[in-house]
């Protein structure tokens, strides 16, 4: 039997256990015939085992080429690389389809088994959401977008991936992304388990934390991978253009982020709860949405796929499930008492009050940009990046700003000399820092503006874990790990802060027009121009110069930017740049042309400063996330509401 047969069979068995899934579901949860969400449960691990199945076949078709298979003749080719033919399986529309269900039905594997101890209410309101949210998305790869699907006419060869896919960035975005996108979906369904159990003490979100956490980590590490392919495979130098795809992404990562806060308050104090249902259903809804604008074609972006009509589907499915989940919050009882509790003993200067100022913030700012992406679609006006930089960066500093003062206060006002004092260190270290700043150079006032709010924040993290550290010592690293884990986190993001206000207002940019032995100057370092040669690699040509570096005569490194020619491309040049990495900046090059004529070629040289902070930021971002996702030891306190919960099994 074909591969493709093959997986067709287990795909569309997936669909059938899957829908029967959804039935048990629903029919116990009406009936309350709880047994019957055991049959649910064995169905969707069947369901389980036949998406992996089908996975590992389209993985094998890939490997082995076999290009029977109409996916794989289009994404791959002979030539190939191996690790390039595996990433080939999300380089197209069905297969990134078939990696989301995949991700979803793990995902729902793992959960089932970690809620076993929680009621049965609760279980079939996770397992509605995750069963629910898989059957939709196998009904799209089974008969819209089919990765099985066979070619009337086996060819010899493969068109080939994409050029611009094959680069290790695009091997790690996508399924990163991706994580981060579903991972969402398991949030949903733990808060739509306590919505169904009546329950809205932070049980759920304690249930949620890690993966909240985690999701979050995965969701920040994709975009900022994608930031660094743009950065080296696109050849302008820059690493983020405003895109529509880019944005897609970014959106729910604000609104992912608000919701982490708003849910830390939810589970510390019990206020914020509503702010905590709405932010996360906003999050989930803006991953479906990007996912609509990556698929649909009817916004121009370098990252989306192919115009389909599938993505029509998804604005069905966002419409469909904002309703159920807004109904079944709202005509909960318990509703009114929530609104209620959230605005009592409520003030705007405590960190309570500053963390809905963000949640403000976060939701502003993400609206700004849904502005400038989706606008296209209904007036055909396309917003510059001007318009985003102008758009967003009053929020930006205004988001530092309250994040500096929720570090540095309580959620109750107690002690307002001892928050004075913190407050003004912080703000005496944020202008000491711009006045250095200035004399170094620095002088755009937007900048400084800028940067005296990130370096407000950064002070208050300082702060805030230096007097906690003092007070508890070095055992409390491990006892508090969240709150450690959450001030790594904004010590990553404001060093990422600053690496973007750096790059953006003080790269310099010159495009030179050079022969063999050229020689450039710049701010201290000699550029050495040499002759370019060519090199057959197994699916492409390479055509490259070394530029030698030199700082004070001595040879630092050699640059190799390089124009590529691929076998399935031959009428298209892609080029790969070359940067060497400096505490300070990157030096960049790229090759644009070259004339064989007479040897002449035009080289791109980029300095962008402090670029590399935005990649080393992130990772210790990804540091703090993983190491606060979890409780190692600590005893902790629960707030009055949390002492009682209907949430855990009866025996």
């Amino acid at each position: 039997m074909e591969l493709g047969s093959i997986g067709m069979f287990f795909q569309i068995s997936a669909l059938i256990l899957c829908l029967a899934s959804v039935t048990a579901y629903i029919y116990a949860y009406l009936t309350k015939a709880y047994n019957i969400k055991s049959i649910g449960n064995y169905l969707f691990i069947g369901t389980t085992i036949a998406i992996v199945i089908a996975s590992i076949v389209l993985f094998t078709a890939f490997a082995v080429s076999d290009f029977s298979i109409a996916y794989v003749a289009h994404y791959s080719d002979n030539s190939l690389p191996m690790f390039y033919k595996i990433s080939a399986f999300w380089g197209g529309q069905a297969g990134s389809l078939l990696l989301w269900v995949l991700l979803l039905v793990i995902f729902g594997t793992i959960e089932l088994f970690r809620i076993k101890k929680m009621n049965d209410t609760y279980q079939l309101g996770v397992m509605l959401i995750m069963a629910g949210t898989t059957l939709f998305f196998t009904l799209l790869v089974s008969f819209l977008q089919n990765p099985f699907e066979l070619t009337r006419i086996v060819p010899n060869d493969g068109s080939g991936l994409n050029p611009l896919l094959q680069n290790p960035g695009m091997v790690i975005h996508p399924p990163t992304l991706y994580v981060g996108y579903v991972g969402f979906t398991v949030i949903a369904a733990h808060s739509l388990g306590a919505i169904l159990s009546r329950d809205f003490s932070a049980t759920w979100v304690k249930m949620a934390r890690p993966w909240s956490m985690i999701i979050w980590a995965f969701l920040t590490v994709g975009i900022v991978i994608g930031a660094w392919w743009a950065y080296v495979e696109l050849g302008w130098g820059g690493y983020w253009a405003w895109d529509p795809v880019e944005n897609a992404s970014l959106m729910p990562w604000f609104t992912a982020t608000a919701f982490l806060h708003s849910a830390y308050v939810y589970e510390k104090t019990g206020k914020l709860k509503v702010w905590t249902f709405i932010l996360l259903i906003i999050t989930f809804e803006l991953t479906i949405l990007g996912t609509f604008i990556t698929r649909s074609g009817l916004i121009d972006s370098v990252h989306s796929f192919a115009p389909h009509p599938i993505g029509y589907y998804f604005l069905v499915y966002i419409v469909i499930s904002a309703v159920v989940y807004i109904i079944a919050l709202t005509s909960n009882k318990e509703f009114k008492e929530l609104i209620k509790q959230d605005e009592e003993e409520f003030k705007f200067l405590s960190r309570t009050g500053l963390v809905l100022i963000s949640n403000w913030l976060f939701l502003a700012i993400s609206l700004a940009i849904a502005f400038g992406t989706l606008t296209p679609i209904f007036t055909g006006a396309n917003y510059t990046i001007s318009y985003y930089n102008r758009a967003t960066a009053p929020f930006f500093m205004f988001i530092f700003l309250a994040s500096g003062f929720g570090l540095l206060t309580g959620f109750k006002i107690s002690n307002i000399v001892k928050y004075r004092i913190r407050l003004i260190i912080s703000f005496v270290v944020a202008a000491a820092g711009v006045i250095i700043m200035a004399a170094l150079g620095y002088t755009n006032k937007m900048s400084l503006a800028l940067n005296f709010t990130i370096f407000f924040s950064a002070s208050a993290v300082l702060i805030r874990t230096f007097t906690s550290f003092k007070s508890g010592g070095l055992k409390s690293v491990l006892q508090a790990n969240r709150f450690y884990g959450a001030m790594i986190i904004h010590i990553g993001l404001v060093i990422i802060a600053f690496g973007i206000v750096m790059s953006s207002f003080y790269s310099f940019k010159g495009e030179y027009s050079v022969k063999p032995d050229f020689v450039l100057d710049y701010n201290g370092y000699t550029f050495q121009v040499g002759s370019y040669s060519n090199l057959q690699e197994k699916n492409y040509i390479s055509e490259f110069v070394p530029i030698k570096i030199y700082k004070d005569n001595e040879l630092i490194t050699t640059a190799y930017p390089e124009m590529r020619t691929y076998n399935r491309r031959s009428d298209e040049v892609f080029r790969e740049v070359s940067y060497y990495s400096l505490f300070t900046g990157d030096l960049y090059f790229a090759l644009y042309t070259i004339n064989p004529d007479d040897s002449s070629m035009v080289i791109l040289f980029i300095h962008q400063p402090f670029v590399s902070w935005i990649w080393a930021g992130c990772i210790i971002m990804v540091i703090g996330a993983f190491f606060g996702a979890f409780t190692f030891k600590r005893k902790e306190k629960d707030t009055q509401d949390n002492k009682k919960s209907y949430l855990i099994a009866e025996k």
